[in-house]
């Protein structure tokens, strides 16, 4: 767990008017303006022409908060020119009215952007007798490093915590994407098979029962509705009612038999449920067990089966965690896409990310897969890393939750092929952990 203990029991001191450095990640800046800017103050994005697009977006989440009320001003400067930068953070410093705090935090930006910044900066304070506050912002810890005045005592360290927070949909249109439905927020009405899933992963013969009776059916019916979607065919609705039309098939296993009839058709006219586990014979069609379950559709209800499940319960592990670790926007199957088209024709770019959860600004990615190859495995972490980082910088975390036996393989190739000296570590949870995985998450989350 951090030690926040350590840090300054206080927040930062609030500035009038704050500089900002825009670089190609725009959450620090966001971060940087909600921690030390004062109410009504002025703030000043000093922007190039390659980051203009992130300032502008910056400046539309910076007008939304309603509590801050800033007034915003953009700066464009030649971003490797060191005499263009002098300048230009010249020419805003004497616009500042005597009086007023100032402040720069130069987290982001071009290495000429900070250094010329900050002596430009410097420069004008000692000659106009003038205080300044010097401040970056801190993955380590999720802290604000502020300078102090007298040059011979340390910096201060303030832990920012859950002090500042971003929603998800905000985070995702500083980076200017978008959610491309409601992600989910709670369950399926599936939720109760999902332990005897989990006790299934290791015990091999029932795992094979489950995909040869029920995910491998599930497939072949739904593959037409798959490929009408992908290709956004005119005639998926008629695949879908054509998949739904097909029987949904039961494992041999009876334990995990009676657990999907009850968990698909319970109370249901459609499912029929003979007396005794041998032998025993249940009828519902895919797409009343889909509707039943609250999925709609054949196809759906396939993901589900296939690996969804997984990405419920990390979902419901992380829900039922949330409020002590102070989570929120805690989502899973979220499909995104870039807001604007790039001027290419295409249509705009799309992913998805199984689960997430926001902490303060801080943003948690879980992938997850019940692929039983390694290399599925490192390519799912790799992916969460990606959006991981992507989204959150190097504040974000992500972690893989997998049905291997060897959890621990994964997770080294990935520590080794991904991380530098200083990130937070990649957590790997495998087939072990699942009975214990809002415990095992907590851990991850609070380290």
């Amino acid at each position: 767990m951090r030690d926040d203990a350590a840090l300054a029991p206080r927040t930062p001191e609030r500035v009038d008017a704050l500089i900002l450095l825009v670089g190609g990640n725009p959450l620090p800046n966001a971060v940087s303006a909600k921690a030390l800017l004062a109410d009504g103050g002025h703030v000043v994005l000093v922007e190039s022409k390659q980051t203009k697009g992130v300032a502008d977006r910056l400046a539309e989440h910076l007008n939304s908060e309603q509590a801050l009320a800033p007034s915003l001003e953009h700066a464009c400067v030649e971003q490797d020119d060191p005499r263009d930068v002098r300048l230009r953070i010249n020419s805003i410093l004497r616009t500042i009215p005597p009086g007023h705090r100032v402040g720069l935090n130069y987290t982001g930006g071009t290495k000429v952007m900070v250094a010329h910044s900050y002596s430009a900066v410097k420069a004008w304070a000692q000659k106009s007798n003038r205080s300044v506050q010097f401040s970056y912002l801190s993955p380590d810890g999720l802290r604000m490093v502020v300078e102090p005045d007298d040059e011979c005592m340390p910096c201060t360290r303030f832990s920012l915590g859950q002090s500042v927070n971003i929603s998800f949909e905000d985070l995702l249109k500083l980076h200017d994407w978008e959610l491309v439905n409601a992600p989910r927020r709670s369950g399926t009405g599936l939720r109760q098979l999902i332990p005897e899933l989990v006790r299934i992963q290791g015990i091999q013969a029932e795992r094979q029962d489950w995909k040869d009776s029920v995910t491998s059916p599930l497939a072949k019916a739904a593959s037409l509705a798959n490929n009408a979607y992908q290709t956004r065919s005119a005639n998926a609705k008629a695949y879908d009612h054509e998949a739904g039309r097909g029987q949904l098939g039961f494992p041999t296993t009876p334990r995990l038999a009676y657990a999907l009839a009850k968990a698909v058709g319970t109370g249901r006219s459609d499912c029929q449920v003979t007396a005794g586990f041998s032998p025993v014979s249940w009828q519902i069609s895919m797409g009343q067990a889909a509707e039943n379950a609250g999925l709609e559709t054949a196809w759906n209800l396939w993901r589900w089966m296939n690996g969804g499940w997984l990405e419920e319960c990390v979902f419901l592990a992380l829900a039922e965690t949330s409020e002590e670790c102070g989570l929120h926007d805690v989502t899973w199957n979220a499909q995104i896409r870039a807001r604007h088209g790039q001027g290419s024709g295409h249509e705009p770019a799309q992913f998805e990310i199984d689960c997430v959860a926001m902490r303060g600004y801080q943003v948690f990615v879980v992938s997850c897969t019940t692929n039983s190859r390694d290399s599925m495995d490192k390519s799912k972490l790799f992916e969460a890393h990606m959006r991981a980082t992507q989204l959150g910088g190097d504040e974000a975390r992500f972690a893989l939750v997998c049905t291997s036996d060897h959890p621990e393989l994964v997770k080294e190739e990935c520590r080794r092929d991904l991380l530098t000296e200083g990130q937070a570590r990649v957590e790997v949870f495998g087939a072990r952990d699942l009975d214990r995985l809002p415990e095992k998450l907590k851990e991850w989350i609070m380290e």
